[in-house]
């Protein structure tokens, strides 16, 4: 991931959630690094499943934020109705 290309980057945030750890938050400053990239094609990986399942809730808002704000579409935002009901907050 440190080394790739953006299109290597956006692969590996897309393979997360089918990687052995998959259940851990082992990769999460992946995710992370992929959020703060102006890159808006590595935000929408970076909101994916792993993502979704792994941020804290600070993180996620700011996350759905920052697509707002960038265009990425919510559609890309994992778990977005679930995760987004009852959070006053958002």
């Amino acid at each position: 991931y440190e080394h790739g290309s953006a299109e290597e980057r956006r692969a590996v945030l897309r393979a997360l959630p089918h990687l052995p750890f998959a259940a851990r938050p082992d990769a999460l400053p992946l995710v992370e690094d992929a959020l703060r990239a102006n890159d808006t094609s590595l935000v929408a990986a970076a909101v994916g499943p792993y993502g979704a399942a792994h941020l804290d809730p600070h993180a996620w808002r700011h996350a759905v934020l920052k697509c707002l704000f960038t265009g990425v579409p919510l559609e890309a935002v994992a778990g977005l109705e679930t995760r987004a009901r009852g959070d006053a907050e958002l």
